[in-house]
C-alpha cells in the first residue's frame, strides 16, 4: 500500500510539465549566447561583401585615333601610365578606333580572380574589368547579442590587394564595419552589413 502510494504522490499532471517545458524552452531561446568571436568571424567571411573583388573599369576601345580617344578617357592615361594597360590604334572599315588592352601579367592575374566578380556585377558590353583587391578581416572588436538568436558585431577589415590594386596605389588602412548575425539551425549568418570607408 505505501508502495502504490509512493507512485502516485510522485506521479506530476503531463499538462504541468509540458507547461513547464515549454516556458524553459522559450527561456533557453531568449537568453541564447551569442556568436563567439570565431563563429562571428565565419559569418562575416561568408558574407557576400568578404567573397566579391574590388574592380576597376574602363572602356575597352573608343573611336578615332588614341591621341584624340584618350581626351575624351582620362582613365586611359593612369592605366597606361602605371603600367597596367597600353593603347594601340587599330584601322577598322568604319575607320580608326583605340583600343586599350590590359598587360599580360595582370590579365593572367585578373582571370585567376574571375569567381570573385558575381554574375550581377559583370562588365558591360565593351568594357573592361579588372579585379584589385576583395575584403579582408581584421578583427572582431565586439559583440552583443540583442535576443532570440540575433546579435550585432562590430569589426574591422581592409583590403587585401593583388598586384593591379597595389600599383593603383589603393588605401589599406584598415576600417570599421558592423553586421548583424543571425542564428539559424546551425550557424550563424550575416544578414546585414555596414562597411565603413567602403
Amino acid at each position: 500500500m505505501p508502495h502504490a502510494l509512493g507512485l502516485r504522490r510522485s506521479a506530476a499532471p503531463w499538462p504541468l510539465v509540458a507547461g513547464w517545458l515549454a516556458v524553459a524552452f522559450a527561456l533557453t531561446g531568449c537568453s541564447s549566447p551569442p556568436p563567439t568571436h570565431e563563429e562571428a568571424a565565419r559569418a562575416l567571411l561568408a558574407s557576400e561583401p568578404f567573397r566579391v573583388a574590388r574592380l576597376e573599369t574602363a572602356a575597352a576601345e573608343a573611336p578615332g585615333p588614341c591621341p584624340e580617344a584618350m581626351n575624351h578617357h582620362p582613365e586611359w592615361s593612369r592605366w597606361t601610365s602605371l603600367g597596367i594597360a597600353r593603347v594601340s590604334t587599330v584601322v577598322t572599315t568604319a575607320g580608326a578606333v583605340c583600343r586599350l588592352a590590359v598587360e599580360e601579367t595582370y590579365w593572367r592575374e585578373a582571370e585567376n580572380w574571375r569567381h570573385r566578380i558575381p554574375p550581377d556585377n559583370a562588365p558591360a558590353r565593351g568594357e573592361i574589368a579588372l579585379p584589385v583587391g576583395v575584403r579582408s578581416l581584421v578583427r572582431v572588436s565586439d559583440i552583443r547579442s540583442v535576443g532570440n538568436g540575433v546579435a550585432e558585431a562590430a569589426f574591422e577589415w581592409q583590403w587585401r590587394l593583388n598586384q593591379a590594386g597595389q600599383r593603383f596605389g589603393i588605401d589599406t588602412k584598415p576600417l570599421r564595419g558592423w553586421a548583424q548575425l543571425v542564428r539559424d539551425e546551425s550557424q550563424w549568418r550575416a544578414m546585414r552589413i555596414e562597411l565603413g570607408g567602403q
